[in-house]
C-alpha cells in the first residue's frame, strides 16, 4: 500500500511560479511511490489544477481564508485543518508556507502524524515593507511552525538558515530542474547572429528588481547597440516596467512576453541574463538558465551553491546599475570569442531525478 502524503500549500497556484513548478515536477516523479494530495488556501479551478498537477490524488480547499495575520482566522484555520485529519488519514503533511503550515503542522501533530515537513523557500520572510506588526505575526508563526515541525528543509543553505535560523537539524533540499526540458543540445547557440540576447524570467514585482535590470541593459547599450533584452512574466508592475521601457525608448530593443512563452527555447536563443533580485531561495530560473549555457549576473546577497555551475557571477547591488553594466561590458568583450559553459558533472546535483530520491526517503520517514 502506498504512503499517503499531504502537500500544503498557502501561496496562490496561479502564476506558475517557483514553488508550484517544484512542486508540480516532484508529485509528476513521486505519484508511483506516494499517494499525494495538495491542501490549496487560494481559489483556483479545478479545471487548471487537474492541467497542471494530473498526478495529485486529490485537491482539497480552505476557502474563508481572508486574513490569516489575525487571531480569529487563525483559529478558524486551526478548528479547519483539525477536523480535516479527523477524516483524512496521512503519513506525512509537507507544508510549504510557515505561517499557515504552523497552524496545518499543529492539527498533524495532535493527530500524530508520524512525518511533519516544512519547507523554506526565501531568503527572506521579513522585508522592508512590512509593518513591525506584520513582522512580529511572521516571527510567531514561524517558531510555532518550528514547533510543530519534526523535518525542516530549505532549498539553499541560506533559505534554512534566514527562515528557520542557524540550527544542525536543517536540511539542504534542492528543487531540481528537469534537464529533459532544459537540454541544451536540442538549441544550440547560433554564433553567426547579429544580436546578443538577454533574457529574465520572473514575475513583475518589487523582489525581481526589474528597474534595475532594464537601467543596466540601457548602460550597455551604449556600448553594445546590438543587444535585446527578453523579459517574460507579469505581475503588478507590468504598467510601470512598460513605462519605464517607453520612457528610455528601448521598445525596439525589449520584448515582454507572457508567462506561458516557452522558456526552455527562449533561454536557448539567450546569451546573458541579469538576475539582481533582491532575495531568493535558490533560484531554479538561474539554474535552468546556466543548464542552457546562459551566462548570468546576479546579486551577491543570493544563494552560493550555484556558483560551482561556474555560469554564476555574483556583483553587488550596491554598485548600481552603473557598476553591473561596466562588469558585463567587460565579460562581454574579454569571452566574446570564447563562450563559457556549464560544469556538466556539477549540473547533475541539480537534476530533479536525482533530488528527487531525497524527497521519497523523506516522505518514507528515513533519517535525511
Amino acid at each position: 500500500m502506498k504512503k499517503q502524503v499531504l502537500l500544503s500549500c498557502g501561496m496562490p497556484f496561479d502564476n506558475k511560479g517557483g514553488i508550484q513548478k517544484g512542486v508540480q515536477l516532484r508529485t509528476k516523479l513521486l505519484c508511483s511511490e506516494f499517494d499525494l494530495d495538495l491542501l490549496l488556501f487560494h481559489p483556483v479551478e479545478e479545471t487548471v489544477l487537474r492541467n497542471e498537477f494530473p498526478h495529485i490524488r486529490s485537491f482539497y480547499y480552505f476557502e474563508d481564508r481572508k486574513d490569516i495575520g489575525k487571531l480569529d482566522n487563525c483559529r478558524r484555520l486551526y478548528r479547519f485543518a483539525d477536523s480535516f485529519f479527523d477524516q483524512h488519514e496521512y503519513d506525512t503533511v509537507h507544508c510549504h508556507d510557515t505561517r499557515i503550515g504552523g497552524i496545518v503542522l499543529a492539527a498533524a501533530k495532535k493527530h500524530k502524524i508520524t512525518t511533519r515537513v516544512l519547507s523554506a523557500h526565501s531568503s527572506k520572510i521579513l522585508v522592508k515593507n512590512q509593518t513591525v506588526i506584520q513582522q512580529l505575526f511572521i516571527y510567531i508563526t514561524t517558531k510555532n511552525a518550528l514547533r510543530n515541525a519534526n523535518r525542516l528543509i530549505g532549498v539553499s543553505r541560506i533559505a534554512c538558515d534566514d527562515v528557520f535560523g542557524k540550527r544542525k537539524d536543517t536540511k539542504v533540499f534542492y528543487n531540481g530542474i528537469d534537464l529533459s526540458i532544459f537540454d541544451k543540445s536540442k538549441y544550440p547557440k547560433d554564433d553567426t547572429k547579429d544580436t546578443i540576447d538577454f533574457v529574465h524570467v520572473g514575475r513583475f514585482t518589487p523582489q525581481k528588481n526589474h528597474k534595475f535590470i532594464i537601467d543596466t541593459f540601457n548602460l550597455i547599450k551604449t556600448r553594445f547597440p546590438n543587444i535585446r533584452l527578453t523579459l517574460i512574466g507579469y505581475g503588478p508592475l507590468e504598467e510601470d516596467i512598460k513605462k519605464q521601457i517607453s520612457d528610455l525608448q528601448l521598445n525596439n530593443c525589449i520584448a515582454m512576453l507572457p508567462p506561458d512563452t516557452y522558456v526552455p527555447e527562449a533561454m536557448g536563443k539567450a546569451d546573458y541574463m541579469i538576475f539582481p533580485s533582491l532575495f531568493e531561495g535558490l533560484s531554479n530560473v538561474a539554474m535552468e538558465a546556466m543548464s542552457m549555457n546562459v551566462m548570468c549576473f546576479g546579486s551577491d546577497c543570493l544563494t552560493r551553491e550555484i556558483e560551482t555551475l561556474g555560469l554564476w557571477k555574483a556583483l553587488p547591488l550596491s554598485a548600481g546599475p552603473k557598476g553591473w553594466a561596466e562588469y558585463i561590458c567587460g565579460f562581454m568583450e574579454e569571452h566574446k570569442n570564447n563562450r563559457p559553459t556549464v560544469n556538466e558533472e556539477e549540473l547533475a546535483k541539480f537534476d530533479v531525478k536525482n533530488t528527487v530520491k531525497r524527497y521519497a526517503d523523506l516522505y518514507n520517514g528515513l533519517e535525511i
